[in-house]
């Protein structure tokens, strides 16, 4: 399917002068009008138009199996990512609520995402503040708690020693409202 051979079994007919019917063009005139040149790259260039274009007469919207594949593929893949990221959106709204939810004041009320984090990190950090404000609570109660026990042993050597006393003097022992009540200083 070379263009040169087609161009060299035609006959230039200003070449005709012998009346025997055979001409040969001489070679002045075959450097007038040089063959077309094409290269192996081009010629397949070519082909591939020659043979796009014969199957589009047949069916117009056919696509080869290998791009029609691909096209899949990619419909395919954008489909899913699209999927994926609407899933990914929803759970991150659902997060957003949530987080909106467990913060004072804002349940009900439409606020921007922006809004909803500047409130959840005031809000952390009021309840950092309350925490270190109740540590330092809870070690005054536990300083409070080990003076009570010490009060309590005190209180509980005093009743022995008291009981001591009037076991020695002969006295009978006294129940334990009694012992209660010469703490306070209702007996004498």
């Amino acid at each position: 399917m070379s263009g040169s051979s087609d161009h060299e079994s035609t006959s230039d007919p200003g070449t005709s002068g012998s009346s025997s019917g055979t001409s040969t063009p001489s070679l002045e005139q075959e450097d007038s009008n040089p063959p077309p040149t094409t290269t192996g790259l081009d010629i397949t260039k070519e082909e591939e138009k020659l043979n796009h274009n014969s199957l589009e007469q047949l069916d117009p919207n056919r696509k080869t199996p290998d791009l029609e594949q691909e096209h899949e593929h990619v419909l395919l893949r954008k489909a899913t990512h699209k999927l994926s990221e609407k899933k990914r959106r929803k759970a991150i709204n659902k997060r957003y609520d949530d987080l909106k939810s467990l913060l004072p004041g804002m349940k009900g009320l439409t606020h921007s995402k922006q809004v909803i984090l500047k409130k959840a990190f005031h809000y952390v950090e009021s309840l950092k503040a309350d925490s270190r404000l109740n540590q330092g609570v809870i070690r005054e109660l536990a300083i409070e708690r080990e003076r009570n026990i010490a009060l309590e042993a005190e209180h509980k050597h005093w009743q022995e020693k008291l009981q001591l006393l009037r076991q020695q003097k002969g006295l009978p022992p006294l129940t334990p409202e009694e012992l209660q009540g010469v703490m306070s200083g209702a007996i004498s």
